[in-house]
């Protein structure tokens, strides 16, 4: 896999120069020999009422910190603490033993969450068991409302 994304760089194809950070983040978990566990917005609902819809500017991964650029503004959420929040909310801690069956339930509070009177909408989230804690790997946000009504 590596040769072909290597070829596809190589050769300037859009599909392998926007995918690079992704398969070299790849290749750290796998060399690390962590579980992988990928959260998306398969089978979500949505009620609302009226919101402006509007497309995040890019996003990328710090640490712990998500980072979502907006057309005016820059959004840092540590994304370790809102996985650590939601599994609260079942009486979780990221340290507690439970089966990764646990994301299906929580899946919605994980990937639809409001900052600074904003709902942001991932289109999904990868927690990493590293050590038997489970940790904030990445994400990719769908988009984000402002004047966000729900029902």
């Amino acid at each position: 896999m590596q040769d072909k994304f290597d070829f596809l760089i190589k050769n300037g194809d859009k599909f392998g120069l926007e995918n690079k950070k992704f398969l070299e983040k790849l290749n750290v978990a796998l060399d690390r020999k962590w579980q992988i566990f990928t959260i998306n917005f398969s089978n979500i609902e949505i009620n609302i009422k009226e919101a402006t819809i509007i497309s995040v500017v890019t996003s990328r991964v710090d640490g712990d910190e998500f980072v979502m650029q907006l057309a005016d503004d820059e959004i840092r959420v540590n994304m370790q603490k809102h996985l650590e929040k939601v599994l609260a909310t079942v009486n979780l801690k990221p340290d507690s033993g439970f089966d990764a069956q646990i994301f299906e339930q929580i899946k919605e509070k994980l990937l639809i969450f409001e900052v600074n009177k904003k709902v942001f909408v991932l289109s999904s989230i990868n927690i990493v068991l590293n050590d038997d804690v489970y940790k904030f790997y990445d994400a990719s946000v769908l988009f984000y409302m402002e004047d966000v009504e729900l029902k």
